[in-house]
């Protein structure tokens, strides 16, 4: 039984934050992620030249994470049969496009706990994103960002701190649970 928790405890460190970041390129990340959907999906990658510079390891666990969300809710309820990612990094900025074939994204109020994750994770990298339709079919992902330095972003202290405060706000102006928990922090 000790054992099991040891490896489930490696398990849940290595999700949360991937071995060897730092020295891993970001399309190295994003290829390796792909592997396992390429059995089931036609996929076509395109990374523009020069990929590989340095991006600081904050951003780089931002784009994977919501790179990995997006592909997730492809994969969830898209029953799409090709996906596209096409990712430039220029000295400037930061572009991610992934398009799927799919059935296309309902227009709703309600967003889910994807959704708002990865609301608040462009937020961090005080970047915009939008979905929308693929023509004739399917949906496209959309993620544009300044490619910031690391000074410029949250510091790294207040990350959790962050998240928690955006993520766990409901819109109401009294929760008694937002309130323990934000005080909790």
């Amino acid at each position: 039984m000790l054992k099991k928790s040891i490896a489930m405890a490696r398990y849940i460190s290595h999700d949360l934050s991937p071995p060897l970041l730092a020295k891993t390129s970001v399309t190295s990340l994003f290829e390796d992620f792909l592997n396992p959907f390429r059995e089931k999906y036609v996929i076509t990658i395109w990374f523009s030249p020069g990929n590989n510079k340095d991006i600081n390891e904050i951003k780089k666990l931002q784009l994977f994470r919501i790179f990995q969300e997006v592909i997730v809710n492809c994969d969830k309820h898209a029953k799409a049969t090709e996906i596209e990612v096409l990712l430039r990094i220029s000295k400037k900025y930061v572009h991610l496009i992934i398009k799927d074939n799919g059935i296309g994204i309902k227009k709703t109020s309600v967003r889910g706990l994807g959704l708002k994750n990865i609301e608040l994770r462009v937020a961090f990298l005080k970047g915009t994103y939008r979905i929308q339709q693929n023509k004739p079919k399917g949906t496209v992902f959309i993620l544009s960002t300044h490619k910031i330095e690391v000074e410029t972003l949250l510091p790294q202290t207040s990350l959790v701190r962050y998240f928690s405060m955006r993520f766990f706000s409901c819109r109401t102006s009294i929760c008694k649970s937002c309130i323990a928990f934000r005080t909790s922090l």
